[in-house]
């Protein structure tokens, strides 16, 4: 006996839909986790805060909003998108999939995309921010021969992300590929290139620590390249399959093209492992034993300090901006 209440429509048309609303429905999951997140942050840059480092730590906050409120944003645009589809308008031609598709552009839904790309904005400039300020100690090559391809690709970023806006102000993004492709093509290369260009400077801190000083000095910069390897593994490894699945024409993209912008979020936040008392008494040892260093290594262990007190330690513990 046939089932009076079941679907008329195509397998394929089915698979769109279903990818359509696991995606709004994981994309609420990671903002959920997010939330959490997020709260988390603020807790850690509030303990943290003294008179010295208000301003640092009032910045760190600021960011962190910022970059909740665009994660916020997008969940709100892609909630809206998915309501109209599935409830108000879903007897469109083709189903709520084809719905999804063809409205991407309204203001409601435009307002969840523009708000992933200017996220996605703010963690490519802070990783060649990064980038610079580890690269800053480099003697041996110009200070412009370091930072014209990372400015360079970040400008190419900028660039298009705006153009992918424009096109997908009147169209969806598997209409304009011409301008997906580039954009999410440029954001990944960006944050490969720089994270293996930082933590291969990090684990050359590290070999020269471990020479100078022992293995438990180089326990920090072993810790802290891992972090910076998973958190742009993590956006690098789903936006890569959005391209990937786009190309080849199936529904997976619209699942992961919903929840990229909630990754990209989600990797504002690591681990909670290296202790701070630890980290001040391990780089209190190195001011104490940099007379017993070699004069060839000192300059090295004289940037890993800079850097660990200027860069790392003005970040909440528990959190890296990446």
């Amino acid at each position: 006996m046939g089932d009076s209440y079941a679907h008329d429509e195509s397998q394929s048309q089915i698979v769109a839909e279903t990818m359509w609303l696991q995606g709004a429905l994981l994309n609420n999951l990671l903002y959920g986790i997010d939330l959490i997140l997020f709260f988390i942050c603020c807790k850690h840059v509030v303990r943290k805060m003294t008179p010295s480092n208000r301003k640092r730590q009032v910045c760190n906050l600021i960011f962190i909003a910022t970059l909740f409120m665009l994660g916020t944003l997008g969940t709100f645009g892609n909630v809206n998108m998915t309501q109209r589809a599935f409830i108000n308008h879903r007897n469109y031609p083709g189903g709520p999939a084809r719905y999804e598709t063809d409205m991407f552009w309204i203001p409601s839904n435009e307002l969840g995309t523009v708000a992933t790309v200017f996220g996605n904005w703010l963690m490519d400039s802070l990783l060649v921010w990064r980038y610079m300020a580890i690269f800053a100690g480099v003697s041996v090559v110009p200070t412009w021969a370091i930072i014209t391809v990372p400015c360079l690709m970040l400008t190419a970023s900028v660039g298009l992300g705006l153009l992918f806006l424009v096109e997908t102000s009147r169209s969806s993004p598997f209409d304009a590929v011409t301008a997906t492709v580039p954009y999410f093509a440029m954001t990944i290369s960006l944050n490969v290139l720089l994270t293996m260009l930082i933590v291969a400077r990090l684990l050359r801190f590290r070999s020269r620590l471990v020479r100078a000083l022992g293995e438990e000095h180089g326990k920090y910069y072993g810790y802290l390249s891992m972090v910076l390897v998973e958190s742009a593994s993590l956006f690098a490894v789903f936006s890569s399959m959005l391209l990937i699945t786009e190309a080849v024409n199936s529904s997976l993209a619209y699942l992961i093209l919903q929840i990229v912008g909630q990754i990209q979020v989600n990797n504002l936040i690591a681990s909670d492992h290296h202790p701070h008392n630890q980290g001040e008494e391990l780089f209190g040892r190195h001011f104490h034993n940099e007379a017993n260093i070699k004069p060839a290594i000192r300059r090295d262990v004289n940037i890993c300090i800079k850097f660990s007190w200027a860069q790392y330690n003005n970040i909440p513990r528990g959190v890296i901006l990446l």
